[in-house]
């Protein structure tokens, strides 16, 4: 029982310290370019949302069920931030 809840912890820690470290990236990417700070929260908050739901999708299209799902499942995410 130790095992898995320190894993977890673990896991927890790292995923919190590598959101922190994409979300720096990208703001000294968009100083660097003076690209505005609202679009690239839109861009990560897209990101952030999308790329669970595409392994989701791309994991069933390879198990031979809903290819349709694939491609219909990110429009409207990846959408919104092409529109602002």
């Amino acid at each position: 029982m130790l095992i898995p809840v320190l894993l977890f912890v673990l896991g927890l820690v790292l995923l919190i310290k590598g959101g922190d470290w994409f979300v720096d990236g990208a703001s000294g990417i968009a100083a660097r370019f003076h690209v505005p700070d609202l679009l690239i929260g839109a861009t990560v908050v897209s990101i952030g949302t999308t790329l669970p739901e595409v392994m989701v999708s791309a994991n069933s299209a390879l198990s031979g069920h809903g290819v349709k799902n694939t491609f219909t499942s990110r429009r409207p995410t990846s959408s919104i931030p092409s529109a602002i």
